[in-house]
């Protein structure tokens, strides 16, 4: 079966710029070495843009903790032709190409290496880059929307934020997967909840662990549950058709062999704080689907997702639009 992100990559492969920004080190200290800097990366596609002459939006990608792939956000290239949009995609710092310290080994060498290595300062890089592309295309005016996914859209203000104050239970991510499996099978969920009693009892025997790691690789078990649940529903169903029900199993390790063939909003703002910060809900859902390539076979919930977010950028835009009008300061 193709899972959500198999097609990623498939659209046609436009005139994307790489380009290399010396990005500063640290952002916030003035020591010597504070002013080190390191080449990042970040990638243009102007195909759609509307020029400075129009204040055309700018769509930024923020990157999150892998190298930068330019196809990987198929919503913004998707609607970047009816806003008229400049398409920018930028590298988080430690990651590909955007080493500081000249080597992956060095970066990553200690604590004091590793000490830039944090949120704060990739949000000064975006920030640092943005303003630099803006300045070299004279589109001072040019709005920026911000997007991102997972950690990448904690950074451009989303995501789930609500575990950082402690307001969602430190479970509840597994929470909402499990939740996942029960609502596709309630056999399917108590088989895999009575397969850990098992595995447990496993484990308490002598070599017990080993047997578990090597026969049935139960270190990758979380991992396999969890993500099904988490990037693409069509998992959940095949797990589920692959697990017999309980009456069946007398040795629930069984539906562990077979395995070896979230819904998005575990701590996240689910409400509108005002009518601009607006919270977009749906009881379906997988992991960053909505940012996604489009394609014709996307289910109705989606399809009218993706058309609240167009909604909801478009509002920014004529509001940051008239009040640039009023103000007149470009």
């Amino acid at each position: 079966m193709t899972s959500i992100r198999d097609n990623i990559g498939d659209r046609p492969k436009h005139s994307f710029k790489v380009n290399y920004y010396d990005q500063t080190l640290d952002h916030f200290n003035y020591r010597p070495g504070s002013y080190a800097t390191f080449k990042q990366k970040y990638v243009i596609l102007s195909k759609y843009w509307g020029g400075r002459n129009l204040s055309a939006p700018i769509f930024v990608y923020l990157g999150a903790e892998t190298s930068l792939s330019y196809y990987d956000n198929g919503f913004m290239e998707d609607n970047a032709e009816q806003f008229n949009a400049l398409l920018v995609y930028i590298e988080h710092r430690y990651y590909g190409d955007s080493i500081p310290f000249g080597s992956r080994e060095e970066a990553y060498r200690n604590s004091s290496t590793l000490g830039y290595f944090n949120s704060a300062q990739a949000i000064a890089d975006y920030a640092d880059i943005l303003i630099h592309v803006k300045r070299k295309l004279h589109a001072q005016a040019s709005p920026i929307i911000a997007v991102g996914g997972s950690y990448g859209g904690t950074l451009a203000s989303s995501a789930p934020i609500l575990y950082f104050d402690d307001v969602t239970p430190n479970d509840g991510y597994y929470a909402v997967a499990s939740r996942d499996f029960q609502e596709e099978s309630q056999s399917c969920y108590e088989t895999i909840k009575r397969s850990w009693n098992e595995i447990v009892r496993i484990a308490s025997e002598p070599d017990g662990l080993s047997i578990l790691s090597q026969k049935f690789k139960t270190c990758s078990l979380d991992d396999i549950y969890s993500r099904a649940a988490q990037y693409n529903p069509s998992d959940v169903t095949l797990l589920c058709q692959a697990s017999p029900p309980p009456p069946l199993v007398t040795h629930h390790v069984f539906v562990i062999h077979l395995v070896m063939i979230l819904k998005a909003g575990v701590g996240r703002v689910l409400e509108n704080l005002s009518k601009t910060l607006v919270a977009i809900t749906t009881k379906e859902g997988a992991h960053c689907w909505d940012i996604d390539d489009s394609f014709p076979t996307d289910p109705e919930w989606l399809v009218k997702q993706r058309e609240e977010e167009v909604k909801a950028i478009k509002g920014w835009l004529n509001k940051y639009y008239y009040d640039l009008q009023s103000s007149k300061l470009f």
